[in-house]
């Protein structure tokens, strides 16, 4: 189990119970299916304080180079958020492993932009599909996230150090 779930909980010795492992014969890298020299740019859109969208649309429009990228919104309900107004952006409705699998083969960077989660199987699911990730310091990804190292972590909400760590793995 997490143990930053465990923590939040106030039960060191507690089970938490997660989803299933991530499913590697649906999360893999694949072929890039785009064919320009754009950075894409993903991540979930969802409504809700939680979940942080708004500073991600704000890192997306503090890029120094807005001319060099495209951003992709995964969401499981229709224009159930608004796209970056200042980037070529697109709308995709995610509502299976197989779409979220998709989605993540579109892009080359995944930016998790949570104030709070507690074991969040977004960023894994990218990283076994080969993007680079950003994730904010939300909680669960804790047990996995190693800033550096498998991926960039930044404070929650802040869109400059969002767009820092977004606009570092667009250089390289």
């Amino acid at each position: 189990g997490s143990d930053w779930v465990r923590g939040q909980i106030g039960r060191d010795g507690s089970m938490v119970a997660h989803a299933p492992a991530l499913d590697l014969s649906v999360f893999c890298a694949r072929s890039p299916t785009r064919g320009n020299s754009s950075v894409v740019i993903g991540t979930i859109g969802r409504k809700g304080k939680t979940k942080g969208y708004e500073y991600f649309l704000q890192a997306i429009e503090l890029l120094p180079d807005l001319s060099r990228v495209r951003v992709l919104v995964a969401s499981p309900e229709p224009g159930e958020v608004p796209v970056p107004h200042k980037v070529p952006a697109e709308r995709l409705l995610a509502r299976s492993e197989q779409a979220m699998a998709e989605f993540y083969s579109r892009c080359d960077i995944f930016v998790l932009p949570s104030r709070v989660e507690g074991f969040p199987l977004p960023p894994l699911e990218a990283m076994a599909c080969g993007c680079a990730v950003v994730v904010t310091a939300c909680g669960g990804v804790s047990d996995y996230a190693q800033d550096g190292v498998n991926c960039l972590v930044v404070p929650p909400a802040d869109p400059h150090a969002l767009a820092k760590a977004v606009w570092t793995l667009c250089q390289d």
